[in-house]
Order: structure tokens, then C-alpha cells, then sequence
């Protein structure tokens, strides 16, 4: 179990890793840019998702 509980955490961590390139930086740098210009413009941000995705929706949209 333990050696599961490795693997599990070193691919998160590749999968953070390989977001450190200059390209999703930027492309998340974007996305924020434009909800934030959506808010400031009176309009809303829709989110959803299905299944477990939901709950990931739910989660983001309690973050922003």
C-alpha cells in the first residue's frame, strides 16, 4: 500500500512539474486574465460538470 501511495504522489507531482513550462503558464495566465475581465464587465463565469467533475466545479467555483 505504501509503495501505491508513492506512485500516486510522485505522478502528481509530474504532472505539476510539467506545468511549470513557459506555454501553461501562460495559457493559465490568460484564462485567469479573461474571467477576471468577465467579472469586471458585470458578467458571470458558468461552471460545470458531471458525475465528479461536478464536485471539481463546485470546488473551483468556491475558490474564485
Amino acid at each position: 500500500m505504501k509503495e501505491v501511495i508513492e506512485e500516486l504522489i510522485q505522478s502528481s507531482l509530474q504532472a505539476k512539474q510539467s506545468m511549470l513550462c513557459d506555454t501553461q503558464i501562460d495559457a493559465i495566465y490568460k484564462i485567469c486574465q479573461k474571467i477576471e475581465q468577465t467579472y469586471k464587465n458585470g458578467a458571470k463565469t458558468l461552471i460545470c460538470g458531471n458525475g465528479g467533475s461536478a464536485s471539481d466545479a463546485l470546488h473551483f467555483s468556491a475558490e474564485i
